[in-house]
């Protein structure tokens, strides 16, 4: 993900409760994309974009990735809904 700095600081910047080891511990992606389209900016998917995570974890922890995953996303939607 890549943005500009004025349109991050506009949008008071990352969630302190979700992301990598925040309570919420994912998510931070999708909360910063639906902050930026809420306040008017516009986002681009780009195919050709690549990640590549080195290492794979055992497959006893995807239980836990897929909680994490699960509260973080959660989080990341429900707060709009309390609001």
């Amino acid at each position: 993900m890549a943005m500009r700095a004025a349109a991050l600081k506009k949008i008071q910047g990352w969630d302190d409760c979700i992301g990598p080891g925040e309570k919420f511990g994912s998510g931070d992606d999708h909360n910063i994309a639906f902050r930026l389209l809420c306040a008017g900016y516009k986002l681009h998917f780009c195919p050709q974009a690549r990640v590549v995570h080195h290492g794979v974890r055992p497959l006893t922890y995807m239980r836990q990735e897929e909680r994490r995953f699960g509260h973080g996303f959660g989080a990341s939607y429900v707060k709009y809904l309390r609001c």
